[in-house]
């Protein structure tokens, strides 16, 4: 079994990543880099283990669980304590000696989810040329330093790009029109799609962008501070996310309402001030 697991830096980009709750995301790590997991990515695990070993209470690990369970991220049977990660292979390069692994793990694990695991990962298990290939599926990407498909991966990406940046769709242009800093559109198209492919709606990023603009009025920002588009709308900075709440001008009343004063406050700002006076006596004012 594996002393150490890899966590790719391209998870917290994830827009499904993304959505989880912080104790979905904990026990989503957990899940494919703990001790008890082996090759296979299915193994035997328990709430209560779980729930020690990350620390939250059963309850909320298995509310956990099912959180990940919703988002297809994981299977669990409870009924045989059997967790399931269902791309733990992605992250892992797989020859002959770890499909060995694989099918010896799976054998002693009594659970209706090896089945389907054994369906999932037919080709890969039983195909006839599995030797030093790395496990490639339709939900699945060989990394991109292998040099097997290297070529071939660098192609899609010019081809994605080609699409992105030639395929802007109106609403986005629309959107775009009224964003104060107009650098950086091609990134920020791409990070539009990808916000709308994970749920946001386009109501919601208008909303944060006249937010936004709202405060850049308010504090007075120089067009060399405003936000990129491709960062107020990207995973790292995800500027978008702290507008959500319309800004309120400064030192305003709302609409309708005059200022209020507590008690004895009007009083006090009616009264002359002597000093003042003497000042402007001294100046020559009226």
């Amino acid at each position: 079994m594996a002393t150490y697991r890899q966590i790719h830096t391209h998870i917290w980009d994830d827009p499904t990543f993304e959505e989880l709750s912080p104790y979905g995301r904990l026990v989503f790590i957990y899940s494919f880099s703990n001790k008890h997991r082996n090759e296979a990515g299915i193994y035997p695990l328990t709430i209560k283990k779980l729930a020690f070993e990350t620390g939250l209470s059963q309850e909320d690990a298995d509310s956990a669980i099912n959180e990940l369970i919703s988002k297809n991220l994981l299977f669990y049977d409870r009924e045989n304590n059997v967790i399931w990660v269902k791309n733990a292979l992605k992250y892992q390069c797989v020859n002959s000696k770890t499909i060995v692994a694989i099918k010896k793990d799976i054998a002693k694990i009594s659970s209706p989810l090896v089945k389907e695991y054994q369906e999932y990962y037919k080709k890969l298990l039983y195909g006839n040329d599995t030797v030093s290939i790395p496990y490639q599926d339709s939900t699945n990407r060989v990394p991109k330093g292998d040099p097997q498909y290297k070529d071939k991966d660098k192609d899609k990406d010019k081809d994605k790009n080609k699409k992105d940046l030639g395929d802007f769709d109106a609403q986005f242009e629309q959107w775009w029109s009224e964003y104060p800093n107009k650098k950086s559109k091609a990134d920020a198209a791409r990070q539009w799609k990808i916000l709308l492919k994970s749920g946001v709606t386009v109501e919601r990023l208008t909303a944060a962008r006249d937010n936004y603009i709202r405060d850049i009025k308010r504090k007075g920002t120089t067009p060399d501070y405003i936000m990129h588009g491709s960062s107020f709308l990207g995973p790292k900075r995800q500027g978008w996310k702290d507008y959500q709440k319309e800004i309120e001008p400064v030192n305003q009343p709302p609409p309708g309402r005059a200022m209020e004063f507590m008690p004895g406050q009007a009083e006090i700002y009616s009264r002359p001030n002597p000093k003042l006076r003497e000042v402007e006596e001294r100046n020559g004012s009226p």
